[in-house]
């Protein structure tokens, strides 16, 4: 999973620059919201207005051979990253973004 998210986020990074016309951070930074790139196994990944991405979700099971079988996989999911159900909005973390110059 961690190989397939790396190359899936160059995916996504190639896509913003070229959206953004150039490789300048804050560019690419604006450029990323509405951004998607074919994930491998996986398929279309988007990046969102909040920066977090939409992912198909796969449910696994693992087997005799230390692998996974994929055993239902369910449409991509809007992501949210704190939700309601899970954390009060008074404890949602704020996040400032990182000025690049």
């Amino acid at each position: 999973m961690p190989m397939q998210a790396s190359y899936t986020s160059a995916l996504l990074l190639a896509a913003a620059i070229e959206k953004a016309g150039e490789a300048a951070p804050q560019a690419i930074l604006e450029a990323f919201p509405g951004v998607s790139a074919t994930a491998p196994g996986e398929g279309t990944v988007t990046v969102q207005d909040n920066h977090h991405t939409t992912h198909t979700v796969a449910l696994g099971q693992a087997n005799g051979r230390a692998l996974y079988d994929v055993v239902e996989t369910f449409a991509p999911r809007e992501p949210d990253p704190f939700p309601a159900s899970v954390v009060a909005a008074s404890k949602i973390p704020t996040c400032p973004r990182r000025e690049t110059s």
